[in-house]
């Protein structure tokens, strides 16, 4: 969240076609950024409801990102 202003650029542009998915532990912080992004123009954005803690709950698939 602190550095979603400063890094808008590394988002996909504001194409209501492109869809913008956001994650974060708990969809606490995911959530917020949403509301922060609709606010910036972004109308096909959303977060994954109740974050990676619901995904892995769920044993969905986990990757850890490479080194």
């Amino acid at each position: 969240m602190r550095q979603l202003a400063a890094r808008l650029e590394d988002i996909p542009p504001r194409d209501p076609a492109t869809p913008v998915l956001l994650i974060c532990n708990t969809q606490n912080r995911s959530r917020a950024a949403v509301q922060a992004l609709h606010e910036q123009g972004y109308t096909h954005v959303h977060y994954v409801d109740g974050g990676m803690s619901e995904w892995a709950r769920r044993g969905w698939p986990l990757v850890r990102p490479r080194p």
